[in-house]
């Protein structure tokens, strides 16, 4: 009788760490799909970026969203005005977008000084927005 307290206490355990998992895997897709939303909105144009290079990973009691992407980690905490220089090439060619003089003919530089970024904070805000679809999703059967 004992054994079998112990294999009802071992298959429970693993039956709740499976739907701990399937509820976290909700989550970490929820808050990604509501990041690309959040960061769309904020830039006012359709962007890729987080569709492609945002993802979460569920462990063992939470789920760890991140990227490897450099622009969304700029895009989310933003950055200081910083100076942009040509890696490969010998100079950086653009179509100008400031001001009515010369605006969309092509301009090339050997550098330009970036006025920075501002943080959008586009995670924070997707999971402040997703906050109770969260709590739903994590007390629902």
């Amino acid at each position: 009788m004992g054994k079998a307290t112990i294999i009802n206490k071992i298959f429970l355990q693993k039956k709740l760490k499976e739907h701990l998992k399937l509820k976290l895997e909700e989550v970490g897709k929820l808050v990604v799909d509501r990041a690309q939303l959040v960061l769309e909105g904020e830039l006012g144009h359709p962007t890729d970026r987080v569709k492609k290079h945002l993802t979460y990973k569920v462990v063992d009691d939470g789920v760890i969203i991140y990227t490897e992407d450099p622009v969304l980690g700029f895009l989310e905490r933003g950055t200081k005005p910083h100076k942009i220089r040509a890696k490969k090439g010998k100079a950086l060619a653009f179509q100008n977008t400031a001001g009515l003089k010369n605006f969309g003919k092509n301009v090339v530089v050997k550098a330009v000084n970036h006025p920075g970024t501002r943080n959008y904070e586009f995670l924070s805000q997707s999971l402040f927005i997703s906050k109770s679809e969260i709590e739903y999703i994590l007390q629902s059967k």
